[in-house]
This record gives C-alpha cells, structure tokens and sequence, in this order.
C-alpha cells in the first residue's frame, strides 16, 4: 500500500484542484475526478500543523521528518504548470510534454491509486481528529527494517536494495511511511490480540518444524507415477531436479522448514505432511497449480522456549499481524469505493491494472 499525489491532467503535481465527481467545480479540466466515500473535495483533508513532541528536541533529523509528517497531514497546494525542459538531450530540450503520455502509461496507474489512498487517509484522519507525527513515521521506518533483518546494518543494506528495486526515492519513501502510519493509527482501536492468536504463533514460532521436500507437476497421473518411483528406490531429490515445476526443483525439492500452522503452506501439503513418517512418500497432493509429491525428511523438534517467558514478544508479532491484515482491509475498501472519472486512454488502462492487482492484493 502506498500512496501518491497527482491532478491526472498534468503531471506537475498537486493534491488539491482535482474536482470531486459529485459536482464540485474548480477542478483542472482535463484531470481526473477523484472522490472518495464520505470525503471532501480533492484533497480536503485537515490543513493543521503541529509541534515538536514534548520532551523531544528539534534536530535537524526530527526537523526534516516533522516538515515530512506536516507535508502529508495537509492536502497541497495548487501548483502552477511548470513549462521548463525537464531533461536535455545532446543539448536539445525534452518538455514535459514529450514524455507525458507514456509516463502515465507506465506509472500513472499506481500514482493515482496511490494518490487516492493518501486523500482518503488524510480525510479520515480530520474526521477522527488524528494526525500523523514524526515519531509514528520513524515507527514505521524501524518496523520496516526490523522486518529486513535482525542486523541493523543488514538491514539498512537490505532497505536501499528495496528502495532501488522500487523506485522509492526521498519523496515517495516519506510517504510510504506516512500512508503506514495513518493506517496503522485509524485501525488501532479494530486489532484484537486474543489467547489463540498468541499460541497459534507460538507454534509458529517456537514450536516443531518439518523438513520436507516436494516434487509439483501437472497433472495427477505424474504424480502417481513420480511418488511410485521414489517409494521403489529413486532419489525425491534427482526426481525434483529432473521433473518439478516447483522453484524448489534447484535444491532438489527441499523446503524452509514449515511449521504445521504455517499458513503461508497450503494446509494441504501441511496436512500430507502431518500423516507422514521421516522418510515416507505421500500420495499426490493436490494444488492449485498441479499435484505435488511429498516427501518427509525429519521432525525438526520445537526450541523449548517457555510461553510466559516470550508471551510480550508474541504480544508484538499478533499486534503487527493483525494490524497489516486491517490496513490491507482498509487500503483495499478505499479503492474499491473511490468513484473515479478518467480521461486520459493511457492513464485510464494504467490504473485500471493497477487497480485490480492491489484489490487482488499482489
């Protein structure tokens, strides 16, 4: 979930100016007509602004992430149409103009999706009368690291690769943060951290593992006749190599250890699992994509950890957990409600694409 901002007919960028589809005037002609359910007009959050935290000094560090914070707590200005050259090329000027069109067919999609999630959140905060400080956008940033790894500077390797890999410059990285916090804090009062969640993740966590390796292939018949060749003496492992579909095939089929509530598994494969003696070959399984062929290696026995003795850290992870399935839930329901008006045939197809993936959650 992350979000941007844009006034569709030029990609200059505001927030405000983008007229509601309900009827208000003072839009861009040309723009698109974003309006979201119970919302004000483009970007007709709140204009408020706050102070340092108490008890918090005012570095530059807190300094630049409060001008962040106050950035995206308040709907932007209308901003005039920049005619500059955006580029030069061998000395000749490139204008916007040039690249405007296939720049929205390439990114506009999820610009504007992302425009539409950040109007909404802002709105919704003014609503409850919430707002988004610094610390809770340092939160986010800390949580997202922590989620990279346990070594700090691992971690911060890994977030730059992140970065890289998707274009999230200064700006847009702000403000993914930003949209996190402002979800985090309007489902805060949905999150249920109940005994069963805890122990579920306590198996998860702590408790005994499988060793495993799979073989998937198309269709049952294969199946059948790859589990047959195991159970009569052949390698699972030359037999995952030669014919899986799976990407597990370049380890010969072995899988990260899974743990019997590990939904991430299909509870097929996990159930085939549970009915397995090491060493045994199951029946073929069926996936969605394909019949799988299993084959248990070990038991791998839990760690030992007391419940009490990890109970606030288990704490934690349900708290997280259940807070990123609402905040997907929540990102979700803002899209599929947002009525949009589109008029630009590039952008439209963009953001048509875009749109079902997020609602797909991909």
């Amino acid at each position: 979930m992350k979000t941007r901002l844009l006034c569709i007919g030029m990609l200059s960028l505001s927030l405000a100016g983008c007229a509601n589809s309900g009827g208000n005037s003072g839009g861009n002609s040309g723009g698109a007509s974003v309006g979201t359910s119970g919302g004000a007009s483009g970007g007709g959050g709140s204009t408020q602004s706050y102070p340092a935290e108490a008890g918090t000094s005012t570095s530059a560090s807190d300094s630049s992430r409060q001008a962040g914070a106050n950035q995206f707590n308040r709907p932007a200005e209308i901003a005039p149409r920049d005619t500059r050259p955006i580029a030069y090329v061998g000395g000749q000027a490139v204008p916007l103009t040039q690249l405007q069109g296939p720049l929205l067919e390439a990114a506009g999609g999820q610009v504007l999706a992302e425009w539409i999630l950040d109007d909404s959140l802002r709105q919704r905060l003014s609503q409850r009368g919430l707002m988004v400080t610094p610390s809770q956008i340092n939160a986010e940033r800390q949580n997202l690291l922590r989620s990279l790894s346990t070594d700090a500077n691992q971690a911060e390797r890994f977030l730059g690769e992140l970065r890289d890999a998707r274009g999230l410059g200064e700006q847009r990285f702000t403000q993914l943060l930003w949209r996190n916090a402002a979800m985090r804090a309007l489902v805060a009062d949905e999150v249920q951290v109940t005994d069963a969640a805890l122990r579920q993740t306590y198996e998860l966590l702590h408790g005994q593992r499988y060793e495993a390796r799979l073989i998937v292939v198309p269709t049952a018949g294969q199946a059948s006749q790859l589990a047959r060749q195991a159970r009569n003496g052949e390698s699972l492992s030359d037999l995952a190599v030669a014919h899986s579909t799976d990407a597990s095939k370049a380890q010969g089929g072995l899988l990260p250890a899974i743990s019997p509530v590990d939904a991430t598994f299909p509870s097929a494969v996990r159930q085939a699992l549970g009915n397995l003696k090491p060493g045994e070959i199951s029946e073929p399984v069926a996936l969605e994509q394909g019949f799988a062929v299993l084959k248990l290696e070990r038991i791998l026995p839990g760690d030992g950890a007391a419940f009490d003795d990890v109970k606030h850290d288990l704490e934690k992870q349900v708290r997280l957990q259940s807070e990123r399935v609402l905040m997907q839930r929540l990102a979700r329901e803002i899209l599929g409600q947002a009525k949009v008006t589109i008029t630009d045939p590039a952008l439209q197809q963009s953001f048509k694409q875009q749109k079902q993936r997020l609602l797909a959650g991909d």
